[in-house]
């Protein structure tokens, strides 16, 4: 009885340290490396902020210059800054603007006062102006990252901010609708410890004019529009038999440059070969 039941207990060990071996697997703490690249905190940009509030450089984004005096563009003591004034400049991948005289200067995160501020301070030091006299301003004027990303029932996109600031704004734009439910569009603010998610009736709203959730978009925000139960049952109908479509569409391809070759006068009836 005794040699059964430690027979019993070997044998449930030996099941079990497989299964022990796989939890802890599992459970396995990426290395330090990887934890220096996951996202800490927000969207995982470089630079995050609040657009509605006050413009911040991004990569990307074009910075034009503004003297606040015009003696800075007549005064020939200060005609390199006039380079500076030319045209707007990008924010290179490495976050940094070029200025003539001081070199790559990194603005990237800043603010429009911010920019403005440093740029100031750094050409003043070079030629020991008067602050009164010598101070420049900055607007970003252009920036390509500053989108909204939307997903679902009809395909996935990637929006402009600046043309749609709230979800009524971006709904309307939205084509082809017929298979999503606007009772059900989910605003997600992505965060690695605290995201966001609101579901929003558009027909509400339409129908009844309450704005309380026309939220205003901000960037990297993510808009999902589900399907409605029919547009669910089309969209899968329409994933099976797209390898079908795909033979069908190739064998009208097929037929039609048939029928282009002979009508060029070929006599070869198969028409030409192609390798």
């Amino acid at each position: 009885m005794m040699v059964q039941e430690s027979m019993g207990r070997r044998l449930l060990l030996w099941l079990l340290v497989p299964l022990f071996g796989l939890l802890a697997a599992c459970g396995t703490v990426p290395s330090k490396e990887v934890q220096e690249l996951l996202v800490q905190k927000g969207f995982g940009r470089r630079a995050e902020g609040d657009v509605h509030v006050e413009n911040y450089a991004s990569v990307g984004a074009f910075i034009q210059f503004i003297p606040t005096s015009m003696d800075l563009l007549t005064d020939p003591a200060y005609a390199e800054v006039g380079m500076i004034l030319a045209a707007a400049q990008p924010v290179g991948i490495d976050g940094t603007i070029y200025l003539p005289l001081v070199g790559p200067t990194l603005i990237i995160g800043l603010t429009e006062s911010q920019i403005g501020a440093l740029v100031t301070e750094k050409l003043q030091a070079y030629y020991s102006a008067d602050p009164d006299l010598f101070r420049i301003d900055a607007r970003i004027i252009s920036k390509p990252n500053e989108a909204v990303f939307v997903f679902g029932a009809m395909g996935r996109f990637k929006l402009p901010l600046i043309q749609y600031e709230t979800m009524l704004d971006l709904y309307v734009a939205l084509p082809d609708l017929g298979l999503a439910n606007i009772g059900k569009f989910r605003l997600i603010r992505a965060d690695p410890q605290n995201p966001m998610i609101v579901t929003i009736n558009i027909r509400d709203m339409i129908l009844y004019g309450n704005t309380t959730y026309n939220l205003r978009l901000r960037e990297n925000d993510i808009i999902y529009v589900p399907a409605t139960l029919l547009g669910q049952i089309s969209l899968f109908l329409k994933r099976l038999l797209q390898p079908l479509t795909v033979i069908i569409d190739s064998l009208f391809r097929y037929n039609s440059l048939r029928w282009n070759w002979s009508s060029l006068g070929s006599n070869d009836p198969y028409g030409p070969v192609i390798f």
